[in-house]
């Protein structure tokens, strides 16, 4: 289980179309019901933060207001805050479940950006389990590793979602336009986070997975909601804030650090993303000794 907080600096900035960069907080764990002893989980109330709950093996029971739903596998539970839980697991059934908790000013915008927040559960196709599981252990493991870099937590967050999102439509069925090639669009996406700073061209982003860069660019907007150069810009942008709010660097180093050979170009694109120039950013932020 790991939990992340997220500074107030970043709170109110622009991520992705959204108002406010605030994640409270994010816990991901399995579970697995001892043996013959059934597991129920009551909350008339709810949680305070959002629950998914992916059943990976067996089955479970779910109420959701006055019916009782048997789920499993391959289903995916979705709890938005202060709705009410009632839940069981029973060895016979042998099931097996993945957690994902999290909470934050956006996340109703993002879960409505991503589709997420229209029903109660969604099956996923049996095809796309082996992908889900290893979607939901990758972010566990990786959002252990880089817990200290903001930008890289909100880009496997980020994908997280995005892949839910993308073989899930809004009737349920397949997105059948990013499906086939999900697990591609988050590898370029990963590798965007990881070489942020590289000028690499849309054209040589879709060539890594042998696609057209007019294909590329349009499945990669289906998915993450921006073009690719978009992406890298925002994974720029908050590189650079964190820079600008915590290291004495001059803004040319951050510019180029953050990717940015012009510092022209970076001031024009930085205060186009935050409504602020890199300096003023930095002295709106940091309260002088």
């Amino acid at each position: 289980m790991k939990k992340i907080n997220f500074p107030p600096h970043l709170r109110d900035e622009i991520y992705f179309g959204v108002s406010s960069s605030e994640l409270l907080h994010i816990d991901i764990c399995g579970r697995k019901p001892k043996k013959n002893a059934p597991e129920y989980t009551r909350r008339p109330e709810g949680r305070l933060d959002w629950q998914i709950i992916y059943i990976c093996d067996g089955y479970a029971y779910f109420q959701f207001e006055n019916s009782v739903h048997r789920l499993g596998p391959y289903s995916l539970v979705i709890f938005p805050p202060h709705t009410p839980q009632y839940y069981a697991y029973y060895p016979k059934e042998c099931p097996i479940a993945y957690f994902v908790h999290f909470s934050g000013s956006i996340i109703n915008d993002l879960m409505k950006k991503f589709r997420l927040s229209g029903e109660s559960y969604y099956s996923i196709p049996e095809s796309f389990h082996a992908e889900t599981v290893h979607k939901i252990l990758n972010f566990r493991n990786k959002f252990a590793l880089n817990s200290n870099n903001e930008s890289a937590c909100w880009g496997l967050f980020i994908d997280l979602l995005s892949h839910f999102s993308s073989i899930i439509a809004e009737d349920g069925s397949i997105d059948e336009k990013t499906a086939r090639y999900n697990s591609d669009l988050s590898n370029i996406a990963e590798y965007i986070h990881s070489n942020f700073a590289s000028n690499s061209s849309v054209k040589e982003y879709a060539a890594k997975i042998n696609l057209s860069e007019s294909y590329f660019a349009h499945l990669f907007k289906i998915k993450y909601g921006v073009s690719p150069i978009q992406y890298r810009n925002t994974v720029r942008i908050n590189h650079a804030k964190i820079l600008l709010l915590n290291s004495p660097k001059s803004i040319e180093d951050i510019a180029l650090e953050s990717g940015y050979g012009n510092i022209s170009v970076f001031s024009k694109k930085f205060k186009e993303s935050t409504g602020f120039s890199p300096s003023a950013f930095r002295k709106k932020h940091i309260k002088n000794p």
